[in-house]
This record gives C-alpha cells, structure tokens and sequence, in this order.
C-alpha cells in the first residue's frame, strides 16, 4: 500500500457544548469506551501511518493522552494560536505534508466503510444527501456535475449535499 498522511482538526473551543467543554478539549470528550478522536482514528485505513493533530484549546491534555505514537501510527502536532478555520489550520500544516492526505474533523462522527471509500479516490471530498433544514456547506455543482461552490450557513433543500469535511487531497 502506498502511505498516507491524516490531519485531524482539533484545535477549537467546543463553545456550543459547554460546560461538557469547559475544562475538556471537545475532541477529547468520551463518547462510549473512547473519547471522539481515537473514535477518528480507529475509522482510518491502514495506508494511514502519520497522524498530524492540529491543537489549540487545552492542547495540554490532547498532546498528554496521545504522545508521539497511538495504535501504529506516528503523532505529529501543529500548533494553531487562534481558531481560524479549516483552510488556516490546514496550511499551518502544509511543511509536513509529504503527497496524499485525508483531512478529518476530530470531533467527526465517521464510519470505516465511508472512509474506505474516499481514499480510493486520487482527490475526494465527502458529502451528505440532505433533506429540509440544516446548516453547514451546502454543494453547489456545475452544469457538468463538477464542484462549483461551498455556500456556508443555514439552508433549506427538497434535495441537496452538505460538506462533511472530509477531504482527500494531494500535493
């Protein structure tokens, strides 16, 4: 198999879960046996043998449970000051990244089988059939069924795809 590179996004605040997060990374919060980010990292395929976990808020306790290595995979850590987004935390990353890399969220919810999926593809970006009100990334394709937009914010659709921010991409 051809190596592969994860960057889990893990650096914000959690503010809309509080207080669960005020003294907790929201990433770090348990859900079952595991708390959300080793729930990311049990879903990644094996082509998958560097983690880069881009921290802020409590970072300490991130950096602390993890270390330099978890299940197999080596740990890198990027630090990111203020939560600037997902584009700012990517690029802050962008002198580790060697060729191919899935982008994660570390609070996702995600299965194996649809991470699978993804990584068959050379460049992907995965996507949620929706129905009513949500917000989020709406997808907005071309007349050629190409992506031609990610409109943020809250939308209503009889039929539409959300960005789940996951991504596969490349150098």
């Amino acid at each position: 198999y051809v190596s592969m590179q994860a960057i889990i996004l893990a650096a914000g605040e959690g503010t809309r879960m509080r207080p669960l997060t005020q003294h907790v990374p929201k990433p770090m919060v348990r859900a079952g046996e595991k708390n959300l980010i080793e729930q990311v990292i049990d879903v990644l395929p094996k082509e998958v043998d560097e983690v880069i976990l881009v921290v802020g808020y409590l970072k300490e306790q991130i950096i602390n449970h993890f270390g330099d290595e978890f299940g197999g995979r080596k740990i890198t850590y990027v630090k990111q000051k203020k939560p600037l987004g997902t584009e700012h935390a990517v690029e802050l990353c962008e002198r580790l990244i060697l060729d191919r890399f899935i982008i994660l969220m570390g609070d996702g919810a995600y299965s194996k089988a649809d991470i699978q999926e993804v990584v068959k593809h050379e460049r992907a970006m995965m996507v949620y059939k929706i129905r009513g009100k949500f917000s989020g990334g709406n997808i907005v394709y071309d007349a050629d069924g190409n992506l031609a937009d990610i409109v943020e914010g809250a939308h209503i659709t009889k039929g539409g795809v959300m960005n789940t921010n996951v991504f596969v991409l490349g150098r």
